[in-house]
């Protein structure tokens, strides 16, 4: 594991977002229990760096279920190392450029911590925009001196990187991150929009309690529109 480690922070569930402290940190995940249970197509429970990656709202490059190499981890001061497959990628990042109104430097930022302003900063330039345009979220077009301008979708690398290290051994279910080069993000905060897991799976299993009726595709919109597939398995 990276020795520049400084601080360990132990954590009961997969966060939306990580924060990358000044202090080199690493965190511990502890996924013991059964609301992380979660199988995966084909048989099997999800890895934890699985449920880790698909948790999180900041989109990271990299596979799940492999590691590029073994390495002996300490999950806790005193305790015995355990042998960890490591799983890792670079960070990349997509942000939605509404018009030639919202300002770049609102997209350059240097974000350490779980802050939203500089992401509501861009929101609120956003909703401007379309005030003064007359336009609405689900139409991206605007007219800038009598010519129309479409939103551009900018890949933005992101020199932020990290570092998941999972147990060989399945049945333990922890995880290690930390954040080589202890590098900040240099875009806003996502918006947390992305559902769990976890969340997806509770509401599988509200369904399955209580059954379909008075559940449906119409009422249960988005991600947990689950009711169809539900109604076909049960």
């Amino acid at each position: 594991m990276d020795g520049n480690v400084q601080r360990v922070e132990y954590l009961t569930a997969c966060p939306s977002l990580y924060p990358i402290p000044s202090t080199p940190t690493a965190f511990v995940i502890d996924a013991q229990g059964p609301r992380f249970d979660i199988a995966k197509k084909g048989g099997g429970l999800r890895t934890v760096d699985a449920l880790i990656k698909h948790k999180d709202n900041d989109s990271w490059t990299g596979n799940t279920g492999t590691g590029d190499s073994k390495v002996a981890v300490h999950f806790e001061v005193g305790k015995l190392t355990i042998l960890c497959r490591r799983s890792s990628g670079g960070k990349h990042y997509v942000v939605l450029v509404s018009g030639a109104k919202v300002d770049d430097h609102l997209l350059d930022v240097k974000r350490r911590d779980l802050d939203p302003a500089s992401r509501d900063a861009v929101f609120a330039a956003q909703r401007q925009t379309r005030r003064d345009d007359g336009t609405t979220a689900e139409s991206h077009s605007h007219i800038v001196n009598g010519t129309a301008i479409i939103s551009r979708i900018v890949n933005r690398p992101c020199h932020a990187t990290r570092t998941i290290y999972v147990p060989v051994d399945a049945s333990i279910r922890k995880a290690l991150i930390i954040h080589p080069r202890n590098l900040g993000h240099n875009h806003p905060m996502p918006a947390l929009k992305k559902p769990s897991l976890e969340a997806k799976e509770s509401y599988r299993r509200c369904i399955r309690a209580v059954g379909c009726v008075g559940a449906t595709v119409s009422k249960d919109k988005g991600p947990f529109s689950e009711t169809r597939i539900l109604a076909k398995t049960l």
